[in-house]
């Protein structure tokens, strides 16, 4: 890789809450850049198999931890409210602004993390240029029964921090040394989701829906169809909802939910880099 340019440290969000940050750039004019958002349990340093070949195309890379989760503040793995994390979004981008980010700005977002992407979206279009969403969660891959929903929503009344529901890392990627280092970084949450954690990631189906309508910049869509944790077939629906005149879908035939530690990993880096670049030669 060419020479690069490398920082970190913390910004200010919601309610005081700082939250680590990371950027790498390349030296020199940078192509556009690239904002990223991780999914639960997880942090911002497990992308570097999608950062370093934008890097290497030109593009600056900047991500969080989202509150709660790697290097920022918060309760480990606890989402009190899931707008919370549509604010952070907010405050990182015009932290990153202030920072110097050139344009195109792309917003990317995995998981939970496309939730609160798109949500952000929807009312801040003028902000960003383009937005990449990677295996969103809006339904569990597996349906929570009813008797776990009540179950929850008793608990989440008098000890909403509880850990109940064991998280399936086993299901993020069908390579076993991705399932090793996950379980073995101490920056990933590793224990059972919590109870208000649970109801707020699931709370996100109808709310993006409704929003989904109003996005009218280009965005590309991801999700492999042998996601076990975030139903594949949620993405198709919200895309045919966007108004986005230019706007792409990609379904991968069996891939897991994290598309980019998959061993197709570099098909899947390749049609973002794609995507971007036709957004890069095509402003606006």
């Amino acid at each position: 890789m060419d020479m690069v340019s490398e920082h970190s440290g913390h910004f200010t969000s919601w309610a005081g809450t700082r939250l680590f940050y990371r950027v790498v750039e390349p030296e020199g004019p940078a192509a556009g850049t690239f904002v990223y958002v991780h999914g639960y349990a997880e942090h911002s340093g497990r992308y570097t198999s999608l950062t370093d070949p934008l890097i290497e195309a030109g593009w600056a890379c900047r991500g969080f931890d989202n509150r709660g989760h790697g290097r920022s503040e918060g309760l480990r793995g606890y989402i009190l409210r899931f707008r919370h994390q549509v604010y952070d979004i907010d405050a990182f981008i015009s932290h990153a602004r202030e920072d110097g980010a050139r344009t195109p700005l792309v917003l990317f977002g995995h998981s939970a993390g496309a939730v609160a992407a798109i949500r952000y979206a929807a009312d801040h279009q003028d902000e960003i240029d383009g937005l990449i969403l990677s295996s969103m969660y809006l339904k569990n891959g597996e349906p929570v029964s009813p008797f776990e929903l009540i179950g929850a929503r008793l608990l989440d009344r008098v000890i909403p921090t509880l850990p109940v529901k064991s998280h399936a890392v086993h299901l993020l990627s069908r390579d076993p040394e991705v399932i090793a280092d996950f379980r073995s970084d101490k920056l990933n949450y590793r224990d059972n989701v919590r109870v208000r954690t649970g109801l707020e990631l699931i709370s996100n189906y109808r709310p993006v829906l409704a929003v989904a309508t109003r996005i009218t910049i280009p965005v590309l869509m991801l999700h492999g169809t042998g996601d076990r944790i975030a139903d594949p077939s949620t993405t198709p629906e919200v895309f045919e909802l966007l108004r986005s005149e230019r706007k792409r879908m990609r379904l991968y035939e069996g891939l897991y939910h994290e598309l980019i530690h998959e061993p197709e990993a570099g098909e899947v880096v390749s049609d973002i880099l794609a995507w971007l670049s036709e957004l890069a030669r095509r402003p606006g």
